[in-house]
């Protein structure tokens, strides 16, 4: 392969098949590890091996079969973690259906609006999960039957365990050849495998689609992982585009998020220009890799990738000499000062070595002559009085001068973040909104 100039490239030793389905390849890779347990409930130590839990994944595709499910459709699971979760992801896988993991966190339009990107004809949940969300589960009219993990159910509803336990008379009674539905083919790279949802952070989530190979090409790269200090990824690369020691030993640079991993091409543009930057030189992070997702449910690849297939993942970043990335900042969160681009994070950063402060948040504060100044909403630690101007004289003593605080301080009892814990800068510039109209 001819490399471009101003582009990292991982190792690349892996050959992996682009038909194979996901549960074939991963019900191969458990029966490797027969009688051997897989799974423990810390609470109750409940346990499951390997073999029981493909035998009970080959029950629960057999039985969604019966059911009508076929390749393509989107069967949906929102519980909280327990040992039937496994079986259920690859009994679905193995039909060819697409897996659709829905978080219990949700609040009520967050859930209907990811069911109604999805679209599941049938959801596996527990007890608590139904208890919690039954009102939205019904008013979603695409969901046709909620199979249910727990015994208590609604009367008339489907028990996860009458699926999970087929007998193998009713099987030779019905012709049915367990090997056909590891034998559901697809095409690795145009079938979806999952829906996920990315974050949110500056709206509500976005479908994210995995393909076969993607699940595939991360399983086959990270089977072997060991030592792991450090990495950077995201929902859309499948699991991780970079890795701190794993390939060479080393410990974990300081700031760094490690080397580029197996299989990926990374490079960092100039935002404005879309031109490829050298070591040292900030820019957005592009990358392509058999792990990155086919894109987002119902929007135009156009909008995520670029003419070379990169994907653009909004991070603002920059590698070294040595090939070590590492991440500023977000492009949507720079603060445009005069021309100048301020990541939000070094700010920072540099506050949170102030011994008074406990937390802090920072956006740019619309200003007519420069466009944006940097303003921090800054938590204090507790029985400590902090005074605005000790904080930006903190500041300008140790960044340059588009970094300084010329927007002022807010003192604050806490910096909102979403579960994950990102800071929501949007609600940060709601609240100054609402002190513009105050005032």
């Amino acid at each position: 392969m001819l490399k471009q100039a101003n582009c990292l490239y991982g190792p690349d030793d892996s050959m992996m098949p682009v038909r194979i389905n996901l549960g074939n390849f991963l019900v191969k890779g458990f029966k490797k590890h027969g009688d051997k347990v897989a799974m423990m409930n810390a609470e109750t130590e409940e346990q499951i091996t390997y073999n029981e839990m493909v035998q009970a994944a080959m029950n629960v595709a057999v039985s969604l079969v019966r059911l009508g499910v076929k390749k393509g459709d989107v069967v949906g699971i929102c519980s909280e973690s327990r040992l039937e979760n496994w079986p259920t992801v690859l009994g679905i896988a193995s039909t060819g259906a697409v897996i659709t993991p829905i978080s219990t966190a949700y609040i009520k339009d967050e859930l209907k609006h990811v069911l109604n990107i999805s679209k599941p004809s049938y959801l596996f949940c527990s007890k608590q999960t139904y208890q919690m969300h039954e009102a939205v589960f019904k008013s979603v009219e695409c969901i046709k039957e909620i199979i249910f993990f727990d015994e208590e159910r609604p009367k008339g509803a489907l028990y996860y365990k009458d699926l999970a336990i087929v007998s193998d008379d009713s099987m030779i009674k019905e012709n049915v050849n367990i090997e056909d539905f590891l034998a559901v083919e697809v095409d690795g790279v145009a079938d979806t495998a999952f829906i996920m949802y990315s974050s949110g952070t500056t709206g509500l989530p976005k479908g994210v689609m995995l393909s076969h190979l993607n699940i595939i090409a991360t399983c086959t790269i990270f089977k072997n992982l060991r030592d792991v200090y450090q990495g950077y990824g995201m929902t859309e690369i499948t699991l991780l585009i970079s890795l701190s020691s794993y390939m060479t030993g080393q410990k974990c640079k300081p700031g760094s998020v490690g080397k580029i991993s197996y299989n990926t091409i990374l490079k960092i543009v100039d935002v404005e220009t879309r031109k490829p930057l050298g070591p040292y030189e900030s820019g957005e992070i592009c990358f392509k890799s058999p792990s990155v997702m086919k894109g987002y449910i119902g929007r135009d690849k156009s909008e995520d990738f670029d003419d070379e297939g990169f994907l653009k993942t909004g991070d603002i970043g920059y590698y070294d000499d040595e090939k070590y990335l590492f991440i500023v900042d977000r492009l949507k969160e720079l603060i445009k000062y005069k021309g100048y681009q301020v990541p939000p994070a070094e700010i920072e950063t540099l506050l949170l070595q102030h011994p008074g402060v406990r937390d802090v948040g920072v956006v740019g504060l619309p200003q007519a002559a420069a466009g944006e100044v940097p303003l921090a909403f800054v938590v204090p630690q507790p029985g400590v009085c902090l005074l605005e101007a000790e904080l930006q004289k903190f500041v300008a003593d140790r960044l340059s001068n588009p970094k300084h605080l010329r927007g002022g301080v807010r003192f604050v009892d806490n910096i909102p973040r979403n579960p994950s814990g990102k800071i929501l800068r949007k609600n940060l510039r709601e609240m100054l909104e609402k002190e513009k109209n105050i005032g």
